[in-house]
């Protein structure tokens, strides 16, 4: 009987264990579901050329505490005519982009961010000698093409979290700096209407001399 009791209780107190890290596990699970999540990212450009927006949005499902932003390498000092100098032809800006999220998260620290909350700011202007799929290239504020954003955030129990992100701008490169077929057809009427310029002012020339003009002149 001893050794009856001996193998029960060895087995009673393996169940147990194994009851335990059961409950262990659902409830880190349930955690795993519910906390916070707080991600970085570019938004997609509406229209050719665009200036990227910087999205962080809390997609967790419970409020993030004490939520902190840091650049990798730290955001340039905002310079206008550096911007305006960079960028491409036809942008004009008349206030550093940059200025914005510096303001927005540089130093600054956020009580809560709830659930679904986003905030968006302009981000990178490209610069007029960028060339597609350069991860060596910077905007024209001098961003990197690559700039990492950490991120770090408590849940409601205070256990901490901190997560790094890597702005890839290639993602978005062929809507940024694919010309669309509406930006074509206004290249083509601009080319045609530069065309029938030039065929005026000859026109006015011949018009205006007082002796025919040459054979070949008109050919």
């Amino acid at each position: 009987m001893g050794k009856q009791q001996e193998e029960y209780n060895r087995l009673a107190a393996e169940s147990a264990d194994h009851q335990a890290k059961s409950v262990e596990l659902q409830r880190e699970s349930v955690d795993r579901t519910n906390r916070p999540m707080v991600t970085v990212r570019y938004l997609p450009p509406k229209h050719v050329r665009d200036v990227l927006d910087l999205e962080i949005s809390n997609v967790g499902k419970s409020v993030a505490y004490h939520v902190q932003v840091e650049f990798s390498p730290p955001l340039p000092a905002p310079d206008l005519d550096g911007l305006n100098e960079n960028s491409k032809s036809g942008q004009t800006f008349y206030k550093p982009n940059v200025e914005i999220p510096r303001t927005l998260f540089v130093g600054r620290q956020f009580r809560t961010w709830v659930p679904g909350q986003k905030v968006t700011a302009p981000f990178w202007v490209s610069h007029k000698d960028y060339e597609v799929g350069d991860r060596e290239a910077v905007s024209a504020e001098g961003i990197p093409a690559a700039q990492l954003v950490s991120i770090s955030y408590q849940d409601e129990k205070g256990e901490g979290y901190t997560e790094e992100f890597e702005l890839d701008l290639g993602i978005w490169v062929g809507t940024m700096f694919s010309d669309t077929d509406a930006f074509k057809q206004r290249k083509a009427v601009e080319k045609m209407s530069d065309s029938v310029q030039t065929l005026t002012r000859q026109i006015r020339t011949i018009l205006n001399r007082t002796t025919p003009p040459p054979q070949n002149e008109i050919e």
